[in-house]
């Protein structure tokens, strides 16, 4: 009796904790580029699902990160959308390649080999780290002599 009496009053303690924060836009989308890259869909010759993913997930970033709908745009017109964000060149170049190599994955049957998979994984995943937004220094107070 006691048993069941702990093990409910256990599992009520335990409904009302608090929710984690929410992800972060890059969190979110470095988590789903890690769950994509440890996926089996390559070996198992989903090479369009993957890069339509892929493709996916930087786009639906960029929505959050930079207000467009990417998701609805063209790469030429997600990358015109993208200039007036003043990206650095570097950064943009990343962005182009990455979302041109996931165009010929998916509408011209490329196939790319492992070391151009390995290649434009991380330059997707540098694209969202050199892209987050830098957080607000935090100041120290000035104490002021009276």
């Amino acid at each position: 009796v006691f048993y069941f009496l702990y093990r409910a009053l256990h599992k009520k303690v335990n409904a009302f904790q608090p929710a984690p924060p929410p992800l972060t836009s890059e969190e979110e989308a470095l988590l789903h580029l890690e769950e994509l890259f440890e996926s089996d869909l390559l070996k198992r010759g989903f090479i369009k699902i993957y890069y339509l993913r892929l493709s996916e997930i930087l786009r639906i970033y960029f929505e959050k990160r930079y207000k467009i709908l990417s998701v609805e745009l063209t790469t030429v017109e997600t990358l015109r959308a993208l200039r007036p964000q003043h990206l650095e060149t570097g950064l943009y170049q990343k962005i182009q390649y990455v979302l041109e190599a996931a165009d010929l994955a998916k509408f011209a049957k490329w196939i790319p080999s492992a070391p151009e998979v390995s290649q434009i994984n991380k330059k997707a995943e540098e694209i969202v780290k050199e892209s987050a937004p830098t957080p607000e220094p935090i100041l120290p107070e000035t104490s002021h002599a009276v």
